[in-house]
Parts: C-alpha cells; structure tokens; sequence
C-alpha cells in the first residue's frame, strides 16, 4: 500500500513509522523534511506550494491527514485543517475516489457534555472555535469524498508531551475536587498504532481515539503526585470559567479490534516517569 502522510511531524512521523513496520510504502510531506525519520519517503513542501501537484507521488491509495495548526488562534487552524485540506482535494493525483483519507480530528468536536458519556453517535456539537474549524474540516472531507476516517483523538500525552507533569512539578496546575472535571487521552505510541491500523483497514466512518478509563483532573493529578514525591495539587478556583466536560468513549475500538499497549494513564504514566528515571540515572 502506497501511503501519503500530510504533516509529518511528531505524530504522522509515527504513524510512518508503524506502517513502513508493516509493509507499506510511505511519503512523509512536510515544510522541513529534514526531520522525516527513514525509511519513510521525504516530501519537502507546503500546501499553499503552487508546484505541490508536481510533488505528490503516483498511485497514491491512502492519505493521512495529520497537520499541527502553527499557533493555536482561529487563523492558524483554519490555515491549517480547512485550507491546507482543501488544496490537497484540488490536486489531480489525489482525485481517485477509490483514494482512503484518514483525517486526524480531536474530540473537541464534541463540546461540553456536563460529565455525561460521549462516544461515536453522540451529535458533534462544538463550543470554541478550535472544534468549529475541526468539524468545518471534517465536513468538507466528507462531503467530497466516499472513503473516509474521522479519527477524533483525545488528549495526546507520551514521551515529549509531558504538559501535565511539568505543570505538577511547577506546582501550577489547579484541579476539580468538588465537582470532578473529566479528561481524556490516549497514549502517542497507541495514536500512531490506532492511525496505521485504521489505514491497512481501510476503515471509515467517526473512530473516537481515546484510551479505556476516562479519569477527573483530581484523580490523575493525586495519583500523579503520589508516584513523583510531590505535594497534592491545589484546588481550583469554584468560581473560575467552566471548562468543557465530557467523559469520551469509543465503541469501534473493540470491533476493530484494537488492543491498547497503555489502556489508562497509570500504565502510560508509568511508563514515561520509569523512561525519565532511567535517563537521569
């Protein structure tokens, strides 16, 4: 299987990687290619690139879409997700319709739930503007071509996104203990599996990436806490502006099936810290 991946940074550079893994040729497209990991094909180019058509490989059977916004405002995701999406549908080597495009979307899509359980048949209903542009994206995909994967990913967390942890460590991060506040993610190693599984399946339709156990900001930080040494998070502000909350689940995962290597945040925490232990040591 020949394999564009539109934005190979960090995550699309995995997801190469596990399908290079299985026996698929894979182009990485990318401003700075240099950073491409082999034996992924390097692709140096923007999407607003005027001589792009001339850059995409023939006989193309997948694409990947999986940009960064460069800055997180509305301008920079519309550039991003919208535009950048819609210059790639224009071009002529990707107009087969028999072509399989995997759109990486987030589960911002959804908005706030007040807590309740969300999963692939709950109506997408953004509140800020990074869902809007998102749902805006995944509908201009959808509505022009037939073979399609919505891959909604929750927070993505692993070995370079350590977000939460540095925020503990500096004592900054602030939590619901009143009134549990849900996350959800899933692991970078389990994003990159789920993406390259989702393409050699050819599988489409909305797949909610999210790991086994949706957990409040107060549990995981206590837990968090307790395996770093470090003091109980402090209590957030009650009268602070709400933050959207949602407990997110996937009911494709197990059809499809796919197994995660870490199901919750303590295997995939664990798994980070006891990394960071072994550098330092």
């Amino acid at each position: 299987m020949r394999v564009l991946i539109a934005g190979c940074g960090r995550l699309g550079g995995a997801a190469g990687l596990a399908l290079a893994r299985a026996g698929c040729e894979v182009f990485g497209l990318r401003r700075r290619s240099g950073a491409i990991p082999k034996p992924i094909h390097p692709i140096s180019a923007d999407l607003a690139d005027p001589d792009l058509g001339s850059k995409i490989p023939e006989h193309v059977q997948t694409v990947v879409y999986a940009l960064t916004p460069a800055s997180r405002d509305e301008a920079s995701y519309r550039a991003s997700y919208v535009d950048g999406l819609r210059r790639l549908l224009t071009l002529p080597a990707l107009a087969d319709p028999s072509i399989h495009w995997l759109f990486v979307s987030s589960t911002a899509v959804y908005g706030n739930a007040d807590g309740d359980w969300v999963d692939e048949q709950t109506p997408a209903r953004p509140e800020r503007f990074n869902g809007h542009v998102l749902l805006e994206a995944e509908s201009l995909l959808a509505s022009r071509r037939s073979s399609v994967c919505l891959l909604r990913l929750a927070g993505i967390y692993g070995p370079g996104r350590l977000h939460l942890i540095s925020q503990l460590r500096l004592g900054a991060l602030r939590v619901s203990r009143q009134h549990p506040h849900w996350g959800n993610r899933i692991h970078s190693d389990d994003a990159a599996r789920l993406i390259s599984q989702l393409v050699r399946n050819r599988t489409d339709g909305v797949v909610n990436g999210v790991d086994s156990c949706s957990a409040s900001d107060a549990e995981t930080a206590d837990w968090l806490c307790a395996r770093m040494n470090l003091p109980p998070a402090l209590d957030r502000d009650q009268a602070a502006a709400p933050r959207a909350n949602k407990r997110i689940r996937s009911t494709r995962l197990p059809r499809l099936p796919f197994y995660h290597r870490y199901a919750d945040y303590r295997a995939g925490y664990s798994a980070v810290l006891d990394t960071e232990l072994e550098q330092n040591s």
